[in-house]
């Protein structure tokens, strides 16, 4: 059963190796599937400066797999 965990800056250190995993999906996503090439890192990790301390992450996680995920970020927060 897929489950979506809320992840905050007060919980992203039990949630480091999802993180990583979700910004491989999204390059998967964006690069791979998207053709958007200007995205492409060496890394495979699609990472920008929004993915910092004021990001939330909604991560869908199905038998300890991330499946899906989405970035929130505070609109009346320029990039911190």
């Amino acid at each position: 059963m897929t489950q979506i965990h809320v992840i905050t800056a007060d919980n992203q250190g039990f949630y480091k190796n999802k993180l990583e995993e979700y910004f491989h999906l999204r390059h998967e996503v964006f690069v791979n599937e998207r053709k958007w090439r200007d995205l492409h890192q060496p890394d495979g990790r699609d990472i920008d400066a929004y993915d910092n301390q004021n990001a939330v992450y909604l991560l869908a996680i199905d038998q300890d797999r991330v499946v899906g995920g989405q970035r929130l970020y505070p609109t009346l927060c320029p990039i911190c």
